[in-house]
Formats: structure tokens, C-alpha cells, sequence
């Protein structure tokens, strides 16, 4: 066995702070129902909750205590503890290991976007989800990179019609300065995190990842769980998650010795509580009769039991990359799994929050507004549970097709209704029963009532949104994007207020108690109805990359377009996925710049102009266009949809612009003068 001591110098920062393919795409809601009169209700009946900031590289956590309600015990599936083993290994469990290898995140502050998706990839595995034989690594092995999970969360973007443009957080080194598992979660419920290492490979950080990647994902997290305090409850909770579902991911204060035993590593010190932890592991294993004799003589547990880690320092750091830590512990925190699902080829999911959520308000209900681009069902309702409540919550979620004249978010024809119970904080995807079909222009809402138990009148509980946020003490910023009409809140009152106007309230003293937030987190998954699947954007990339043809170009990429061309049975997710990958090699190569070709195939030759998409092409279309040129310049984000952006983009270029308003006014001035198009 290897030794490998103590590292001298800190190498990795886990916490920040609390907040936590097809399009992935925030849509323009279409609708601008405005706040009820007596505003001033809303600062007597909204509780607004900031995040705690990082302290000596970690997080100051103030958490709600939180059980299990009394009247879900009966189902809430938690194993006793008699019926767990006594030990248990991912690395061996019936002759099949669920672990991926040993990983080094180098002199980075990457482990936990590796701890997170180290349990993305054991999940995977666990359950037993297939992946054909061009997805593995060198190693024959899944490999998502986690220098995408740490790179695209932490860039600021700005695209005409993807509405999370401008959520993003700003820290020096990006997400190589620090992070953890909410950052994870709320990202790869945004649509991003789980690319190939193959195509954004961690050895390409100091050149950067190209915006053609953002939104390559191969698979998608249904939700994730996390538990932030680590007691003996929990401990049984993290063995059955472990069984059931793969690896966890956990943080610790890494800055003790590892101790070598002779037969293992070991690792424990009783003097650093969670709020110094700064580094995050992947939990694979247990053994319950792990001797405390094992750790370092001058400072051991007083009971047997260790949890077995993998870590990302290597396989040459301590044993192969693997050590023992005691259950006892006193730094234990934020243990988080992630649970995955393959991505529908025909997935949409509408959103405003690119990233991650911030601040929590505590609200009668929330929802988002959205305007539907394409035929399609209704699939899943997402939202987070929020730091500030305690571990259990009861849900209801309603969605409404809202009236033509609609002036609140309930104001239409309700759809469907779903409650139930949501446990631990991080992500939720509830899957919507009823088989509901939505046409292409619907308006519908989201509404999103959290409380701590089913009875009708009880209190309300915290709903997480963004928010900007800038932290002297880290150099930390945090940023979003939000517009009239996306967001609304109802008090206790039974009134509704567009965030809009509730950021504009103003306090007796002065202030604006809710002038930083943004949208809330709420996501719409929908499957649209089956299309011909459009291959302008792959064909695109394939003939640029043939007319630079070369060694550099025979790359896994350019191979994975040829097959998506060829294959007759590819679908849209594919190839988008083929093309975006190919566009972003292309972009390194130094031969395409984003964003050229983004707009490429997302809409025909018939709606070409038609910004508006009211099924002509006029003057108001011209002005949009400039309005979006004028947006762009000044570093703002405009309100269009990505087929709006897309019809905007007359010269098919990629860019927004002034020649594509001249073009537009050409093709008016045709049509008006009864000239052929």
C-alpha cells in the first residue's frame, strides 16, 4: 500500500455559500398580469431569508430543525437499522462495482463538482441505465466532466432567447475556486453538468469551454437530496441511499493527518466542526466494525465505524485514492445523491433559473409563467426545497392554461393538481399524472404551495429564487436576469404581485427589501410531439469542419456528427448534441465563433423575418430586431424566445444586428409592393 501524507497547503474549497441535448430554455411568458392594489400588504406577510456567506473557505449554516411528519412515518420507506448490513461496498456489492475510478482534480478547488458527479455516475451505474460503447472514456468507463460543471455555472452568457442568460455566479477561478452540492444540483437541473469528459475535458480549463457546450447534457438529474447536518438518524439515511441508489457526496475539514494503519488510511480530528469544511468526497462504502484502534493513536473516535471514500487527489494519493473516515467525525456535512434519469429525446424544459437560488421567501404560494413554443405533454413540474425549511415539506402544485385577458397566475382553466410530501433539501421532480396536452401559444402557470404539513391553513414554508448578491469578504457576485410578466408571488391575502413590482417596494426606512430578487425556481418539463428532426445546424458544422478538414478535425466529435448525419433513425436530441459538441471543437480549433450557427435550423424558410411570430413580416418585426441589437450592445438581455431570436437572424449568421433589421424592411418592402418573397 502507498502512503501519502498530509497535504500542508489547501488545495480545495467546498463550500460557497447557501442557495444553493434538447433546449433547456427559459420561455417568454406572454403575459403581464400586474400586482393587485395594497402592495404594502406584502412587506407585513412576506419573510425574506438571505444566504449565509463562506467564512475561512466554508459555509456558516443556519438550518431549521426538521423531521419526518408524524403522519407519513407508515410510508416514508427509511429501512430500520437492524435490517441494514454491517458493512457494505459499492466497489463490490454481488461481484459489480457501481464506482467509477479514481480522478485528480489537480491543484484546483474542483472536488466538489467531482464529488457530485462522481455520484452522477454511480447512480447511473446503479441503476442499471445503458450507454452505448462512444460515450466511454479511455478507461471503457462514463465520464462526465466536471470541468463543464464547474466552468458553464460560474460564466456569464448572454443569448437572445434563452431566458437564464445572466444567471450566474462571479468568483476568481470560477467554479475552480469553490463550490458544492447545491451549486451542483440547481446546474444540473438547468440542463447542464452531465457532458462527456471527452468533450470538455479538464486539461483544456486554462482555454475555456465553448458556448455551443452549455446546454450538452446525456443525461438528466431527476432530483437530488441533501442532508446538511450529520448525525446518528442520518447516518442510517445515508446507508440506505447508498444501497439503494449509489454514491453520496459529503464534505468534511480535510486538514488533519491521514493516518496510515498499516492495512488502510484512516482519517478523523475532533477539533473542526462543518463550518470549516472545505473539501467534498464521494462516500462508497461502510463498515460498521471498522476499529477505532485504526486512527491515529493521539486522536481517536470512541466507537468503532468508518465510512470508506473516494477521493480526487489521484490513485498515488493515500491508499489507490480511497480512505477510512469515522462516523464520529466532527466535520461531517452536506451529504448529498444525486439521482439520474436518460434524457427524452423529445424534452423540453421551460425555466428562468439557470443556475442556482439564492434567497428564500417565505409566501402563501409562487409561480412561473410560460408561453408555450410547440405541441406538446406535460411531463414534470420541478422546484427545490429550500435550505431555510426544516427536512420534510408538503407540496401542491397546480397548472392552469390561462385566460386571454388573465390578470394572476390562477386566472384560467386549472389543469392539474398534484400534493405529496418532499423530503431534504435540493431539487424535486414531481412527475404530473394526468395526460395533458398543450398547444403551440398556450399560456399556462405553475403554482407552487409549500407548507409544513396537508392540513389546508397550515404555514407557509420558504420558496428559493435567485438573487444578486455581491460579498465583499470572498469577492463572491452573484447575478440574474428577470422580466415583467415571468415571476409572481401571493401574500396571505390572496393577492398576486409580479416580482417586478414587489422589487420596486420600498420600506418605511428606505430601502428595498426585496430589490435583489429574481425568478423563482420553478421548472415545466414537457415532450413535445413528434417532428421531423431538423439537421440544418449538424449539416452546418459537418461542411465548415470538411472545408478545415485536417488531422485536428478527425476528432470524436466530428466522428459522432457523421454518425448522427447518416443514422436514419437519430433523434433531434442527437443531433443537436452531435452539432453543438462539433461547433464547439470547431470554436477551439480557432475556425467558428460563437454564435454563429446558433440560430441555424431553428426555424424554415417561411417564418424567416417573422420575429413575432404573428404570421407576417412588417415593421414591428424590424423594430424588435433593432431592440434586440440595442439590448445586445448595451449588455442586456432581451425578451425574445429562441425562435423569435432565430427569425431575427435574417443573414443566418448567428448575430443580431442592424443588417438583419435592413434585410427584414427589404423583405416588407417586397411583399408590400407585391413582389415574390
Amino acid at each position: 500500500m502507498k502512503k501519502k501524507w498530509h497535504k500542508l497547503w489547501n488545495r480545495h474549497i467546498a463550500f460557497l455559500l447557501v442557495i444553493c441535448c434538447l433546449s433547456w430554455i427559459g420561455i417568454d411568458p406572454g403575459f403581464s398580469g400586474s400586482a393587485q392594489s395594497g402592495m404594502e400588504g406584502f412587506l407585513e406577510t412576506l419573510e425574506l431569508e438571505e444566504p449565509s456567506f463562506m467564512q475561512n473557505g466554508s459555509l456558516i449554516l443556519e438550518k431549521t430543525e426538521g423531521v419526518l411528519p408524524a403522519e407519513n412515518k407508515e410510508t416514508d420507506g427509511l429501512r430500520q437499522a437492524a435490517e441494514l448490513p454491517s458493512a457494505y461496498s459499492l466497489l463490490n456489492d454481488g461481484g459489480t462495482c457501481y464506482v467509477t475510478s479514481v480522478k485528480d482534480q489537480g491543484d484546483t478547488g474542483l472536488c466538489w463538482a467531482y464529488a457530485a458527479l462522481g455520484a452522477c455516475e454511480s447512480n447511473v451505474l446503479k441503476q442499471g441505465l445503458t450507454f452505448p460503447e462512444e460515450w466511454k472514456d479511455e478507461n471503457g468507463e462514463l465520464n462526465f466532466s466536471e470541468a463543464a460543471l464547474g466552468w458553464y455555472p460560474y460564466t456569464p452568457h448572454n443569448l437572445p432567447g434563452d431566458y437564464c442568460s445572466g444567471d450566474n455566479i462571479l468568483l476568481e477561478n470560477k467554479g475552480a475556486g469553490g463550490g458544492n452540492a447545491s451549486i451542483a444540483g440547481y446546474s444540473l437541473a438547468a440542463g447542464n453538468g452531465t457532458q462527456l469528459e471527452k468533450y470538455a475535458p479538464f486539461s483544456d480549463w486554462e482555454n475555456g469551454y465553448s458556448e455551443y457546450q452549455r446546454y450538452v447534457s446525456y443525461y438528466r438529474m431527476r432530483s437530488t437530496d441533501i442532508i446538511s447536518e450529520i448525525g446518528e438518524t442520518e447516518r442510517s439515511v445515508l446507508k440506505q441511499w447508498l444501497m439503494e441508489s449509489g454514491a453520496v457526496s459529503i464534505s468534511f475539514y480535510s486538514q488533519e493527518t491521514y493516518y496510515d494503519n498499516g492495512t488502510t488510511v484512516s482519517y478523523y480530528q475532533n477539533q473542526k466542526g462543518a463550518e470549516f469544511a472545505d473539501h467534498a468526497v464521494l462516500l462508497v462504502g461502510w463498515d460498521d466494525a471498522y476499529s477505532k484502534e485504526n486512527f491515529r493513536p493521539d486522536m481517536q473516535p470512541e466507537r468503532d465505524g468508518a465510512w470508506l471514500v473516494r477521493n480526487s487527489w489521484g490513485e498515488d494519493d493515500v491508499d489507490h485514492g480511497y480512505f477510512w473516515i469515522s462516523y464520529e467525525e466532527l466535520s461531517l456535512c452536506e451529504a448529498a445523491r444525486f439521482l439520474m434519469e436518460e434524457n427524452n429525446p423529445n424534452a423540453t424544459c421551460y425555466q428562468y433559473d439557470g443556475s442556482v437560488s439564492y434567497s428564500s421567501l417565505r409566501q402563501s404560494a409562487v409561480s412561473n409563467v410560460f408561453t408555450v413554443e410547440e405541441d406538446c405533454m406535460v411531463s414534470d413540474i420541478m422546484f427545490p426545497l429550500a435550505t431555510y425549511n426544516p427536512d420534510a415539506a408538503y407540496y401542491t402544485v397546480r397548472l392552469y392554461l390561462l385566460d386571454e385577458n388573465a390578470t394572476s397566475p390562477s386566472d384560467g382553466t386549472q389543469l392539474a393538481e398534484q400534493s405529496g410530501w418532499i423530503y431534504y433539501e435540493g431539487y424535486k421532480s414531481i412527475a404530473v399524472d394526468e395526460n395533458i396536452l398543450l398547444k403551440k401559444g398556450d399560456v399556462v402557470s405553475v403554482v407552487l404551495e409549500l407548507r409544513e404539513n396537508s392540513k389546508q391553513y397550515s404555514s407557509p414554508l420558504y420558496a428559493a429564487f435567485e438573487s444578486e448578491v455581491y460579498d465583499d469578504a470572498t469577492g463572491m457576485q452573484r447575478e440574474c436576469s428577470v422580466q415583467a410578466g415571468q415571476t409572481y408571488v401571493r401574500n396571505s391575502y390572496g393577492e398576486w404581485a409580479d416580482i417586478m413590482d414587489l422589487k420596486m417596494l420600498q420600506a418605511e426606512d428606505g430601502s428595498y427589501p426585496f430589490g435583489n430578487l429574481g425568478n423563482a425556481a420553478i421548472k415545466l418539463v414537457v415532450q413535445n410531439t413528434a417532428a421531423d428532426v431538423n439537421t440544418t445546424q449538424l449539416h452546418a458544422a459537418i461542411r465548415i469542419a470538411q472545408e478545415y478538414s485536417g488531422d485536428s478535425l478527425c476528432s470524436d466529435a466530428y466522428m459522432a456528427a457523421m454518425e448522427a448525419q447518416l443514422s436514419s433513425d437519430a433523434t433531434q436530441q442527437e443531433v443537436d448534441r452531435a452539432a453543438c459538441n462539433l461547433l464547439g471543437a470547431l470554436e477551439q480549433a480557432g475556425i467558428s465563433t460563437y454564435p454563429q450557427y446558433v440560430y441555424v435550423g431553428k426555424v424554415n424558410d417561411s417564418t424567416l423575418g417573422d420575429v413575432d411570430q404573428n404570421g407576417t413580416v412588417d415593421t414591428m418585426d424590424a423594430y424588435w430586431t433593432l431592440y434586440t441589437y440595442a439590448c445586445i450592445s448595451a449588455g442586456e438581455y432581451a425578451d425574445l424566445t429562441m425562435k423569435q431570436a432565430a427569425a431575427a437572424d435574417m443573414v443566418q449568421n448567428g448575430t443580431i444586428d442592424t443588417e438583419d433589421a435592413y434585410h427584414i424592411l427589404l423583405l416588407y418592402t417586397k411583399i408590400s409592393s407585391g413582389q415574390s418573397e
